[in-house]
């Protein structure tokens, strides 16, 4: 039984970003052009949320991410053209809450779940297929559930790719974890606070700051065919983008390959046949 949504936005501050060189709009950086669909994310967590710390610790993080609570726009070139960017808008980051009357929020305990599973703790952006920059949508929105019969909670955030990839999603939610954390114990919030580089010539991922600039350069010097969509191009080249990537061995011995092999049959429930 689910109890009716209930919507409480979240109030956006002004940013306090140093490495924001323009405090009215973000150059979204090419990489993050490449593929839009939003990251969804669903996190069961022991115990109750206090629903007013986890407000406040989103809102706090809007001074130190402010495109969370902007919007994906176009902006005039003055030679013609546009650029794509997140106006900082400091819009409100839509909030919604909610109550089951159950103990566990999916069927088993695998990282991955499909839509079925989650589908009743993540937030849907109001255009499912948002691929274009439209300034009347919000970038994040987040879901709070409360399973009575355990007493434990579920955070749904669907996250728009055009924010940063899925390692850039997770420092964000390290980082509202934190914050959240601090707030609980009464801690000073700040301390906390881990400013993403705005300004950095790759946006805000360092740690795919090589592999990023390999594949800029592989589009760029596809760009002359402009009759081949875009995935042709990726495709014609992923041979030699795998030929480029770093090889790792991860050595097993035969004990553990077979016990292995046991738990992945188990997990299918049948659907799995190994032969050896």
């Amino acid at each position: 039984m689910v109890s009716s949504l209930t919507s409480s936005p979240v109030k956006a501050l002004p940013s306090t970003n140093p490495t924001l060189t323009d405090p009215s709009a973000w150059m979204i950086r090419d990489a993050d052009l490449m593929t839009n669909p939003p990251i969804p994310n669903a996190l069961h967590l022991p115990g109750l949320v206090d629903v007013s710390k986890l407000k406040e610790a989103i809102s706090l993080l809007t001074k130190v991410w402010p495109t969370v609570a902007g919007r994906w726009e176009r902006r005039s070139k003055p030679d013609g053209g546009y650029d794509p960017v997140i106006r900082l808008t400091e819009s409100d980051i839509p909030f919604e809450t909610q109550a089951l009357a159950t103990s566990q929020p999916f069927s088993d305990t695998r990282m991955i779940q499909d839509y079925e599973q989650t589908h009743l703790y993540i937030p849907q952006f109001p255009n499912p297929g948002f691929l274009v920059p439209d300034g009347s949508y919000p970038l994040l929105m987040v879901r709070l559930t409360t399973l009575e019969h355990s007493q434990t909670s579920v955070i749904g955030i669907v996250w728009h790719h055009i924010l940063g990839d899925g390692h850039v999603c997770a420092r964000y939610l390290r980082q509202l974890s934190a914050v959240y954390a601090a707030l609980h114990r009464g801690a000073d919030p700040q301390e906390f606070y881990e400013y993403p580089d705005y300004n950095s010539v790759v946006g805000i991922d360092p740690v795919s700051d090589e592999k990023l600039q390999d594949t800029v350069k592989m589009l760029e010097s596809s760009a002359m065919d402009k009759s081949l969509p875009l995935q042709t191009v990726l495709d014609a080249h992923q041979d030699e983008m795998e030929a480029k990537w770093d090889q790792v061995t991860i050595g097993f011995t035969a004990k553990e390959l077979e016990a292995m092999k046991v738990l992945a049959v188990e997990a299918s429930k049948g659907d799995l046949k190994w032969s050896t």
